[in-house]
């Protein structure tokens, strides 16, 4: 075993707040202290109270093993220093301890760069840290922050040139869907197959989280990873061997375009198989040239996630757009005779009632030009998003197998949040109503969007 280096970082707190509220030292810390020095470590201790700025201390020094215990009140604080930590000493193990890290540890592993997190006492696994015998991974009481390697265009490719389109249930869910759709062949109905040709988005959007995910699970920002044209083609050859019932294939990337290039490289491609296409992408992204030339190939539904019909909540979703091109878009599909689908949030957090006013008016203006609009009405949460991890807004709660989990944003306007209310204990009812006098017992979200525009419209002038 050979001698490390090893710095132990008492509890950070305000100046000689230790000293006034408790007098005395970090026990735990120069606890472990004393067993890693017991065997044969040499352990420096960083007591923010008695010592003196750590840079005057330590900024020269190296260190092999840092371990630094965490408090509640002054997590912040110590989440900072831990990033000051990383930068002086890149090529140290950051290991937090205490309480604090041991009952919270998804969130401290999530917003610092430690290596691990100790679950209980800190003398054996320090040692065994120490040590070097074992990887953190395998030592027991740690937690470990264990990075994955980034995903490539070729190990997506690898991926999916595994699989065998006959053995995933298609099928079976071809058979359901008929059955809810009353037996009719449509383009509902129609057996469909979903492809994801690309790894994420590198979009910024404050609702979602895939960007974050891959950013968290790999420790720095990641490329999207795309399938080409020639291994979409291979796909789609397989597809119709292993499916030969196959009418549908369904895009439903976030940005399926990805690259300009890779969509007019699969213009021949798609046109050579003769499936009927759905595609999900970004208004950014489309021209009217590409429309066109999704159409010639058999495209007769592009979905976008537009979000809202006020600029200004989109603005607050970091999803901007431009106006004008969202209204080009529909024209360009309607003319190719295309469904432009549009996805919109009713109630964001920032939604005010002009904005509700605003998406009465336009939605209804767009489904007029021929757009189909499908609403979820409320800004779900999801962990990893900039709006939850935030904290920014207020947050309504369910119980998740009894335990109290954040379910929806609520806006922050008391008018909206009230309107948001009523709508949610209104539309059950009118969804109902609704179906009864459209005679259909099942429904899709492209139906009830223009459902839930109507009420939506008689909630406000209710309350004008």
């Amino acid at each position: 075993m050979s001698k490390k280096r090893v710095l132990l970082v008492g509890p950070l707190s305000e100046e000689h707040a230790g000293i006034e509220n408790f007098g005395i030292p970090p026990l735990g810390v120069h606890r472990i202290a004393a067993y890693l020095r017991d065997w044969g470590h040499d352990v420096d201790i960083y007591d923010c109270n008695i010592s003196l700025p750590f840079d005057e201390i330590y900024k020269e020094k190296n260190f092999d093993v840092i371990g630094i215990s965490l408090l509640n009140e002054p997590l912040g604080q110590s989440l900072q220093f831990i990033r000051k930590l990383r930068e002086l000493y890149p090529k140290a193990k950051i290991i937090a301890g205490g309480i604090e890290a041991s009952l919270n540890y998804q969130f401290i592993l999530d917003h610092s760069p430690v290596d691990a997190v100790c679950l209980a006492e800190g003398e054996e696994v320090m040692h065994l840290i120490c040590n070097g015998e074992f990887p953190l991974g395998v030592i027991e009481g740690l937690v470990v922050k264990n990075y994955a390697n980034p995903i490539t265009n070729d190990k997506l490719w690898d991926y999916w040139n595994k699989v065998d389109f006959s053995k995933l249930g298609y099928r079976e869910y071809w058979k359901y869907t008929k059955k809810i759709r009353g037996g009719k062949e449509n383009h509902l109905s129609e057996p469909l197959v979903r492809l994801v040709t690309s790894s994420h988005c590198l979009r910024n959007c404050t609702y979602c989280s895939t960007r974050l995910w891959h950013l968290q699970a790999c420790g720095s920002k990641v490329p999207v990873a795309y399938l080409s044209a020639e291994q979409i083609d291979i796909l789609l050859t397989r597809i119709k061997k292993q499916l030969p019932e196959t009418k549908q294939i369904y895009f439903v990337d976030d940005n399926f375009i990805v690259t300009r290039r890779r969509i007019y490289n699969l213009v021949p491609i798609l046109k050579k198989h003769s499936f009927h296409y759905r595609v999900q992408t970004s208004t950014n992204m489309l021209t009217e040239d590409i429309v066109k030339n999704l159409a010639e190939v058999g495209t007769f539904h592009i979905t976008c996630g537009v979000e809202n019909a006020s600029a200004y909540v989109r603005d607050s979703l970091n999803k901007h757009q431009d106006e004008q091109k969202i209204e080009d878009i529909i024209r360009w599909c309607v003319s190719s005779k295309i469904i432009p689908y549009y996805l919109i949030i009713l109630f964001t957090p920032k939604t005010r009632i002009e904005d509700l006013w605003t998406n009465y008016t336009k939605l209804n203006q767009w489904i007029t030009k021929g757009a189909m609009v499908s609403i979820e009405p409320l800004e779900r949460i999801y962990r990893g998003a900039i709006d939850y991890e935030n904290r920014t807004y207020d947050m309504e709660y369910r119980l998740v197998d009894g335990i109290r989990q954040p379910f929806i944003f609520l806006p922050e306007s008391s008018e909206v949040r009230a309107i948001m209310r009523r709508f949610k204990k209104e539309w059950p009812e009118y969804q109902k109503k609704k179906a009864e006098e459209k005679g259909v017992e099942h429904f899709y979200k492209g139906q009830t969007g223009k459902w839930m525009i109507e009420l939506l419209g008689d909630i406000l002038r209710d309350t004008e």
